[in-house]
């Protein structure tokens, strides 16, 4: 959903856009509708997903980004993004 997100205007009526545009995917990804009539924040808690707007203006300014599966995402001289992964648990045995 952030593809090209480093050359998008961050106005007014992208952000709205973009918000609107991630509540329908969460609330379609647990199945429900505005009818359910459901808070926002709850069905963000429900879903562990990163703000779009946050995600889009961090791209914007080039600042390092976490996934939620440890990868730590950030910008290389040569313009691509190099990605680091960590070990998510210490009680995990690898082999």
């Amino acid at each position: 959903m952030t593809y090209g997100a480093e050359t998008w205007p961050l106005t007014k009526k992208v952000v709205h856009r973009l918000k609107v545009a991630q509540r329908a995917m969460e609330r379609a990804m647990l199945g429900l509708s505005l009818f359910d009539r459901i808070p926002n924040i709850e069905i963000r808690n429900r879903t562990g997903i990163t703000d779009i707007v946050q995600r889009a203006a961090g791209l914007k300014l080039g600042g390092q980004h976490v996934s939620k599966g440890g990868r730590a995402v950030e910008p290389s001289d040569s313009g691509l993004a190099t990605a680091h992964w960590t070990q998510a648990s210490a009680d995990h045995q690898l082999g």
